[in-house]
């Protein structure tokens, strides 16, 4: 939040209503006043009827009152606003006029959002809306009382606060009791009563915790009652799905998020408040609670506040003011980091709160498929959607027109997510390319959520890797320095079911082969077959040659391994003895080694079969050698892990692992910096496996997006422990080594 702007705009209004009096800022008539009884609603037909100047300044009030109560006075406690509440609570005359003032409007414009049978109860009783003014001056009181203590460190019993909140219980019971009632969820007059009660337990717990109790040590009976009618009441608004006026309780969760010990209640609490500027605060404060047990109000307001901004000071300030007894101020490291629930519940959710967006690139992607090295709509696509949400995009990155970087945090260790989006000929998306992406931008999103929360040191980053069919996109960005400051790097990558162990939703740790694709170019001399073929040289017989050549070599050859040919141009005409034939060539292979030893043995055959014709033979790659994959097995155990906790059972026979047949730039990736890349399943039948035109109608099912994100969720949990778990992080440098020896 921007607390300059808050505190500047608050002054300004408290400026201007002590310079006019509320009569000059607002014409008031007194003949205009709300009637006592509702039959004179019903004669006019529910609504009253003010002259248009009347209304016009009785609506300003009415604006007035509600940016006091939902902005002004609860964001003082975060140590900016509250000029203007501060100066109509020194003023009750004042605040009682404005409210005299508001009336028709809030009253008119309240009833306005029920049904016709809830209108006259709401409107008649007033109830919600005079509990909301009480309430206002209630939370003044309370940060006047805590400002004190923040001075003097005298804590100084108001017995006068006490009784307010005992007569504002008497006073507004029908509040109480149509929220505490079995009114059904869905009616506007329950909403209402409903978060009015939650703001006011919320105050209760405040003025417990105000002075020298600590959030989070033992409760009094009252308090206990106040947090227990709250979560109650909060859950039963929340069922309603999103409540239209959610941010008139924020603040209440807020309270309660920090109160409570319960990590079931804390979870949810910060899977509601996610999304509102309060989320980052609640996280904060979470942090320096989690490290001592408890938290004073006192500190809570000094950290949001920006009035303490090393941790060592927040923390040893927290231990102060708590019921821990300690004589040496206890060690901090230089950065604030969050729990493992806390970091998974952010996670989580800003994965979830962007899943509009998520959903829209995918469809994008999908939709229009883009062969490698021609991926501009996709390139440009993704990174509008990063620069919307305001991360700074390098575009075209690293000499690559469809390459692009996007990255998050300071310092610490650098962790790379791979995003790929390139297509197939004819097919389009039958590689799931776009789930990929998807599922990388996920878990870029989440993670960098995690270290706003926090203020370790690390960096996450998003980087478009295109042309990973058969253009080494990757490779490229390698011998570019993409990876030079790389610590680890991630993706995952969507399969057929059936290439998935039973019961299982994906494999963690997996091998590939290498792959490299080759032509080879034999010239000879065109001569008349009939007339005078002995003048010819048939570089269609040296390629037919070397075709059965290379076939004969692959009894030789490990079963894993795999050769591929095709010959590409063979001649034009039977009678013309061909000069100049293409033959394409593939191998897979389970080593860079072996795939150096099998590359030699294929290319002899093709030599001896230029030596026995008298042709001429070139040979030419056709792309760079895609190395083996090198799962990293720490970073294939933590995923295992992260998906078990949201219940997925991922295959991880590090002992038994099948090498896939398949080959990936990825594997480059992973003989240069640690890797995870994994598969997942999606529910393509059998005959629809990658690379057919199957794939590509389930690779935008709703079933395999979600599979994706779920699998992201994962990726972003065990990439957020790498960057914030120093043991974990030698861990998987360990292996990285031990692998590449």
């Amino acid at each position: 939040m921007d607390r300059l702007k808050i505190g500047g705009l608050s002054r300004t209004a408290a400026d201007y209503i002590e310079k006019c009096s509320l009569g000059g800022l607002i014409h008031f008539s007194s003949q205009t006043k709300h009637p006592s009884d509702p039959s004179d609603i019903l004669e006019c037909g529910g609504i009253l009827p003010p002259t248009a100047a009347q209304r016009c300044d009785s609506s300003l009030a009415a604006r007035l009152i509600i940016w006091l109560y939902s902005e002004d006075s609860f964001i003082s406690f975060h140590g900016c606003g509250g000029g203007l509440s501060t100066r109509l609570c020194n003023d009750p005359d004042q605040l009682k006029k404005l409210r005299q003032i508001s009336a028709d409007p809030l009253s008119l414009n309240w009833g306005d959002e029920y049904p016709a049978d809830e209108v006259l109860v709401d409107i008649n009783h007033f109830h919600p809306i005079d509990m909301l003014i009480d309430m206002i001056s209630l939370h003044h009181e309370i940060i006047e009382q805590n400002n004190a203590y923040m001075e003097t460190g005298f804590a100084e019993t108001s017995h006068k606060l006490d009784s307010r909140f005992s007569t504002l219980e008497i006073s507004y019971a029908s509040v109480f009791r149509l929220a505490s009632s079995t009114l059904n969820e869905q009616l506007e007059i329950w909403l209402n009563c409903a978060i009015s009660a939650v703001v006011f337990h919320a105050l209760q717990i405040c003025w417990a915790r105000c002075n020298e109790s600590v959030f989070g040590s033992v409760a009094s009976p009252s308090t206990k009652g106040a947090m227990e009618s709250l979560l109650t009441l909060a859950h039963r608004i929340c069922s309603r799905g999103s409540p239209p006026k959610f941010e008139r309780f924020h603040w209440a969760l807020f309270i309660a998020g920090i109160e409570t010990n319960d990590l079931l209640h804390r979870e949810w609490i910060l899977g509601k408040i996610a999304g509102v500027r309060l989320n980052l605060a609640i996280v904060k404060v979470l942090a320096v609670k989690d490290r001592t047990g408890t938290i004073s109000m006192t500190t809570i307001r000094k950290l949001l506040s920006g009035d303490v901004c090393a941790s060592c000071e927040v923390a040893n300030m927290t231990l102060m003011h708590s019921t821990l007894s300690v004589t040496e101020p206890v060690a901090v490291q230089n950065h604030d980091s969050i729990s493992h629930d806390i970091a998974k519940a952010i996670i989580f959710n800003n994965i979830d709160n962007h899943d509009a967006d998520l959903q829209g690139i995918n469809h994008k992607i999908h939709a229009n498929p883009e062969l490698c090295l021609e991926e501009f709509q996709a390139h440009d696509n993704l990174a509008d959607l990063l620069e919307s949400h305001n991360f700074a995009v390098t575009r075209h990155a690293y000499g690559l027109p469809t390459a692009f970087s996007a990255e998050f945090g300071y310092g610490g260790r650098v962790l790379t997510f791979c995003a790929e989006y390139d297509a197939l000929p004819g097919i389009g998306h039958a590689c799931g390319h776009n789930l990929i992406a998807v599922s990388s931008v996920a878990s870029f999103f989440g993670i960098a959520a995690a270290l706003a929360a926090s203020s370790i040191p690390g960096r996450v980053r998003l980087l478009g890797t295109p042309a990973e069919e058969g253009g080494g996109g990757k490779i490229r960005l390698i011998n570019a320095g993409a990876f030079s400051d790389v610590d680890a790097s991630m993706m995952i990558h969507p399969v057929g079911k059936d290439a998935i162990p039973i019961g299982a939703a994906g494999i963690a740790y997996g091998t590939c082969l290498t792959g490299q694709i080759s032509n080879v170019e034999f010239t000879g001399k065109a001569a008349h077959c009939g007339t005078a073929p002995w003048e010819g040289i048939n570089a269609l017989d040296a390629a037919a040659l070397a075709y059965s050549a290379v076939g004969m070599l692959r009894q030789q050859m490990r079963p894993e391994n795999r050769i591929g040919l095709v010959i590409k141009e063979g001649g034009q005409k039977s009678n013309i003895t061909t000069p100049h034939s293409t033959v394409e060539y593939s191998i897979r292979t389970r080593t860079l080694n072996e795939a150096k030893s099998m590359k030699t043995r294929v290319e002899n055959c093709f030599r001896g079969a230029a030596l026995a014709t008298g042709c001429e033979v070139v040979f030419k790659d056709v792309m760079d050698v895609y190395a083996d994959l090198r799962s990293n097995e720490t970073l294939c155990t933590e995923f295992t892990s992260a998906m078990s906790e949201l219940g997925e059972l991922y295959h991880n026979d590090i002992t038994n692992n099948t090498t896939a047949s398949f080959g990936t730039d990825m594997g480059n990736v992973s003989h240069v910096v640690p890797t995870f890349h994994g598969l997942f399943a999606i529910a393509a039948e059998k005959g629809e496996a990658n690379h057919t035109p199957g794939f590509t109608r389930i690779a935008i099912s709703d079933e395999a997006y979600r599979k994706a994100i779920s699998a992201a969720k994962g990726m972003a949990i065990t990439g957020w422990k790498f960057l914030a778990d120093d043991s974990l992080a030698e861990s998987i440098l360990l292996d990285f080594k031990t692998m590449n020896q």
